[in-house]
């Protein structure tokens, strides 16, 4: 990874801030990609963007990233 994929990976965990997922902690995911793990739901978001993460840093034209500031800086 080159060190400005890595400088966004490390960016994106610093600024996840977990109250930023507030629908329901208890609740837990029935539907969706990784229903099947039970997860509570800032689990659940939280996988999904690191999914996203993940395929944005393997290909530069996906455009459903998470919310990260300065990211293309």
């Amino acid at each position: 990874m080159s060190d400005k994929q890595e400088q966004a990976v490390q960016t994106f965990f610093e600024n996840l801030e977990m109250e930023s997922y507030d629908k329901g902690p208890d609740k837990i995911i029935t539907e969706g990609k990784f229903s099947n793990l039970r997860l509570y739901v800032a689990e659940h978001r939280l996988l999904v963007d690191i999914k996203k993460t993940i395929i944005s840093l393997k290909d530069p034209n996906y455009c459903d990233l998470p919310p990260v500031p300065d990211y293309n800086e």
